[in-house]
């Protein structure tokens, strides 16, 4: 009792947690080229047994949680009243999907950001613009000044591969066309060069180069920054892509994603 009361005068967890997710889980920016937001939910909070030692009392806590990354920002406030439950066994794995929804707009970004002053076939490309658009099959249509000068048209069908969890494409087509007559004389070539350099590419496991921005999920800080809860992830693969008009989701889904506990003592 004496317990009970002290935690409800002096701890209000409903409040800590609605600071962190305010703070850490809505809108977080964790990555700025390219722009990328990480929002959070807690969805139930599980609590094992309590145990005691000769100084402290112990308990294992289990979050099932909601977690997005967008390159848009979110409208909606996150929800921060998880349902709290006693159980008697914790999991012995602790696995979290992760859904990635990334606009075609945010997309053509990222490629022009990859792409732009890279060396390809001993060409140094540099490119205006790019649009991506989804209806049968994905069309990404690139305004580029160099190695030629002109539009380039790239078609197929991406698919994602639930034996390998990898990207896949098939009916890949490369298609230049340049602006003047000697760039039409070298078009056919940067072509061949191009389509061999993205047919390569496939099939392409798309999670360790998601891996790298979940490293920057911030940690949770309690009491006056004196204690930390950091995620862990050890490992990562893919688990869905769903190519939708205006947008893509990936799932990637996380083995042992768990927090951990650090003290600061001060």
């Amino acid at each position: 009792d004496k317990l009970d009361n002290y935690l409800s005068e002096n701890v209000d967890v409903q409040k800590l947690i609605a600071q962190q997710i305010n703070s850490y889980g809505y809108n977080y920016l964790i990555s700025q080229k390219p722009p990328l937001y990480f929002n959070l939910t807690i969805d139930q909070l599980l609590a094992g047994k309590i145990s005691e030692d000769d100084q402290d009392i112990h308990i294992d806590l289990w979050m099932e949680i909601t977690a997005k990354i967008t390159d848009v920002i979110q409208q909606f406030e996150p929800g921060i009243q998880p349902d709290f439950i006693w159980i008697d066994d914790l999991p012995h794995t602790h696995s979290l999907n992760v859904d990635i929804v990334l606009s075609y707009y945010g997309l053509s970004k990222l490629i022009m950001q990859s792409l732009n002053g890279a060396d390809i076939g001993g060409k140094t490309f540099d490119i205006e613009s790019i649009h991506i658009r989804n209806t049968n099959y994905m069309e990404i249509t690139a305004i580029i000044r160099e190695p030629v000068k002109g539009m380039v048209t790239i078609t197929g069908q991406p698919y994602f591969d639930q034996s390998d969890h990898t990207i896949h494409v098939k009916d890949l087509k490369v298609d230049i066309e340049a602006k003047n007559i000697l760039y039409k004389l070298s078009s056919p070539i940067i072509e061949k060069i191009l389509y061999k350099k993205l047919d390569a590419l496939f099939p392409y496991n798309v999670a360790p180069f998601f891996l790298k921005y979940f490293k920057n999920i911030p940690a949770f800080t309690f009491f006056e920054n004196r204690v930390s809860l950091q995620p862990e992830i050890k490992s990562a693969h893919l688990n869905n892509v769903n190519f939708q008009e205006q947008q893509m989701i990936i799932t990637i889904h996380l083995e042992n994603a768990e927090m951990g506990v650090v003290l600061n003592a001060q």
